[in-house]
């Protein structure tokens, strides 16, 4: 969420004391905190692979977008500067990329899949490791080619009998997706999400994100 701030160029690496604040990119943040506080299933609901005109299919021709391609236009025009969300299912990276590129849009962090129905990500979930590093995967690439700077993490949906496996599991494909996004110049980051918003989401706690004491965990994160 500061990456906004950061990138606003009042920011001057922290040291704005005196002259002008990076007010943009904190206004472009707080707007962002906002969309997030949103449950997943808006988005999904709202965008989904939908066309922006029915009558126009994306698949038909290039000039004929989806939803999300319209909803990217629409930030642009709003004032935004950049913009991040959630996998983009059914909209090609071609298609994503220029969207943002001729709106001068630059993709800040796209999240990994979600999974199945009613899940919430793949990355602390035992036994499910496999299916974590083929969606990081795909994900890695997506964002790549669309020139974005991170990517989002989602941790999954846990019991509580599954929190202490789902914290090595977590740790480990961090640390894997980790180096693999670093080789490609790309930043991973998480996200705590409370319960209230969504039950039995892995990642609730800030202090498991800050941990100093946790040895494993600052590896996994020291590359974000």
């Amino acid at each position: 969420w500061a990456a906004p701030i950061k990138l606003d160029p009042n920011w001057n690496g922290g040291d704005y004391y005196g002259g002008k604040p990076p007010a943009d990119g904190l206004k472009l943040a707080l707007k962002i905190v906002t969309l997030h506080a949103n449950h997943w299933e808006w988005a999904a609901k709202t965008f989904g692979n939908a066309p922006a005109d029915a009558a126009r299919d994306p698949a038909a021709a290039m000039d004929n977008q989806f939803r999300i391609e319209t909803a990217i236009d629409a930030a642009a025009a709003a004032g935004f500067t950049a913009i991040e969300g959630r996998f983009p299912d059914g909209v090609s990276a071609a298609d994503y990329r220029r969207a943002a590129t001729r709106n001068n849009l630059k993709v800040l962090g796209i999240n990994t899949p979600q999974g199945g129905e009613g899940e919430f990500g793949l990355g602390a979930l035992p036994g499910r490791q496999d299916e974590w590093r083929a969606a990081f995967a795909q994900t890695l690439d997506y964002v790549a080619k669309v020139d974005g700077l991170a990517i989002h993490c989602l941790a999954g949906l846990v019991t509580p009998a599954q929190r202490r496996e789902a914290e090595d599991v977590f740790v480990d494909n961090l640390k894997r997706a980790a180096d693999e996004a670093a080789a490609r110049n790309i930043r991973l980051y998480i996200e705590p999400i409370n319960h209230r918003s969504v039950p039995n989401y892995f990642l609730y706690d800030l202090r498991f994100a800050l941990n100093k004491n946790d040895t494993r965990a600052r590896i996994a994160l020291r590359k974000h």
